[in-house]
């Protein structure tokens, strides 16, 4: 499926943009009107709308019980990685699958609610990152702490993709992972020009984010998760890549 990212989306960059105006400006009076009470938590799906899931080529959103194998399988990885069990936040677990790619992302919050862990997942092997809030945008780093969306603070926030060997090397095994099972299959290539067929990973963002800034920053401000999706379909990308 041809990436969708260039779209024009005045509407959702309006009323984003609108949200993100609306937390930080305060009313000339003492009484503000509450749309809705501060205790409901607003679940990582209902911040999503529908035209972001179609730009973004989102197939599922969904929260995942503890005990749920996907939920599982996360932790047990992030046991591996010498996370402590105890600062995560298990009723806070979340699922993202897509239409245009096998790569899935799950987050975890954490203790603190600025925080939390997300993997690019496929086939069972993870690419694990951590999240932290800054204004209203959100960094992302791997686990070693390089950055890979990294917010750089002014006047005027933006962000900046950094080249990350963790989620580079990740890219590369679900590339030669995805060439290997189509190697001797009919399935056909989609003819469309792609950004994920013509370059390699980094190439790719480059390409699926380029010219288009405030758009990558209006959506990224939604959740961390939708500021690591919008990077998930270069996750494989190459020569002959299967996208």
């Amino acid at each position: 499926m041809k990436n969708k990212f260039t779209k024009p989306l005045f509407v959702s960059i309006v009323l984003i943009f609108s949200l993100l105006l609306s937390q930080s400006c305060q009313t000339e009076n003492d009484e503000i009107i509450n749309l809705q009470p501060e205790s409901k938590k607003v679940s990582l799906s209902e911040k999503v709308d529908s035209e972001t899931r179609e730009k973004l080529n989102i197939n599922e959103i969904k929260t995942l019980n503890k005990n749920n194998p996907i939920s599982l399988g996360l932790i047990n990885e992030i046991r591996k990685n010498d996370i402590e069990i105890d600062k995560l936040d298990t009723d806070n677990i979340n699922y993202i699958s897509f239409l245009n790619t096998d790569v899935n992302i799950i987050s975890i919050g954490t203790d603190n609610p600025n925080n939390k862990i997300i993997a690019y997942e496929f086939n069972g092997k993870y690419s694990l990152l951590r999240s932290s809030k800054v204004e209203n945008l959100y960094n992302i780093q791997s686990l070693d702490k390089n950055d890979f969306i990294k917010v750089i603070e002014n006047k005027n926030p933006s962000l900046e993709f950094v080249t990350n060997n963790s989620v580079n090397s990740f890219s590369n095994y679900v590339y030669s992972e995805q060439l290997s099972a189509h190697k001797n299959s009919s399935y056909a290539h989609r003819t469309e020009d792609t950004c994920c067929r013509n370059y390699n990973y980094t190439g790719c963002v480059n390409c699926t984010v380029g010219g288009n800034g405030l758009v990558w920053i209006l959506l990224s401000a939604i959740a961390p998760e939708i500021n690591v999706a919008i990077m998930v379909s270069c996750i494989g990308a190459g020569p002959d890549a299967w996208c």
